[in-house]
């Protein structure tokens, strides 16, 4: 059987693909039964344990710390954007990004800025999502270096998932993201019960496939 669609995922601050795949393994089990593929990569940066926002309990043995798609001290995101367009010339087509956190708004930035050039992607799946425009939350990056990134407002269709008690990235970043940045009709908010975290939950998950079927058969 023909895989039915390929979707790429991008991870939060401080993870790798493999630790976002474990943590998503409830959508992506699911998504596995549908016959989609999903491609979990790295982010270009490779961090060091004092750029952690927390102390870590053990120290891997290949110092490994996980990953990020920009520094929050910097918020230069060029590589990143860079690795996301070579991943879909390389091992594309894709039909959807899902992203979580800081992957999340790359996925977004990505989106809007490429989605004419890969006609094949067809929607962008966010959990707690932001804009590096005007979001308290990155008050030590410059909003002006991103002004340009959200002129244009997202045409595809698009999902912000946010969760009740997410202390990490409040939810009206995530809902300000969807009114303020996405074309009329286009952005589905939808919101968790629980914190900076995808939920695993069968119930909440197959409403999202749901939303990805209905994405893909437009």
């Amino acid at each position: 059987m023909s895989v039915k669609g390929r979707i790429l995922c991008l991870h939060g601050f401080a993870q790798t693909g493999k630790i976002f795949a474990e943590k998503s393994s409830g959508i992506r089990k699911l998504l596995k039964k549908k016959n989609y593929e999903t491609i979990y990569i790295d982010a270009p940066i490779k961090l060091k344990i004092n750029e952690l926002p927390f102390t870590p309990t053990t120290i891997p043995e290949d110092e490994n710390f996980g990953f990020a798609w920009y520094r929050l001290n910097e918020g230069k995101i060029e590589d990143s954007i860079n690795l996301i367009n070579k991943t879909f010339q390389e091992k594309g087509p894709f039909d959807g990004i899902i992203g979580f956190s800081q992957g999340a708004a790359l996925a977004f930035v990505f989106a809007n800025l490429f989605h004419s050039k890969f006609p094949s992607l067809k929607f962008i799946m966010m959990f707690s999502s932001y804009s590096f425009y005007d979001d308290d939350y990155l008050s030590k990056l410059d909003p002006n270096l991103y002004r340009d990134l959200y002129l244009q407002k997202l045409g595809l269709r698009s999902m912000h998932i946010y969760g009740k008690n997410d202390n990490v990235i409040k939810s009206q970043l995530s809902i300000k993201l969807a009114n303020n940045y996405c074309e009329k009709g286009t952005a589905t908010l939808f919101e968790q019960p629980g914190g900076h975290f995808i939920p695993n939950s069968k119930p909440l998950c197959r409403g999202w496939i749901e939303w990805i079927e209905e994405s893909m058969s437009q």
